[in-house]
């Protein structure tokens, strides 16, 4: 889904846009206030990887290793 928003942002409005646009939505779905602002430059990072890599599975696989460390740290 992600993917899709930063590709068709930066479609119609480039690529700054699309890393702004995509990392803001990233953030607010989120929810929590304090989550969403400890999730907005780990949004701007995945945008970078996605743009950098052309790849949304090298943004998911960074996702789903922050998500690790965030929940081993968590329980530890």
């Amino acid at each position: 889904c992600r993917g899709l928003l930063l590709g068709a942002i930066a479609a119609r409005a480039g690529n700054a846009s699309a890393v702004v646009g995509s990392t803001l939505v990233f953030a607010v779905l989120h929810v929590d206030p304090a989550h969403a602002l400890a999730a907005a430059p780990l949004g701007l990072y995945l945008a970078f990887v996605r743009l950098a890599t052309g790849s949304t599975l090298a943004a998911i696989a960074c996702h789903v290793v922050n998500n690790a460390l965030a929940w081993g740290l968590a329980g530890a």
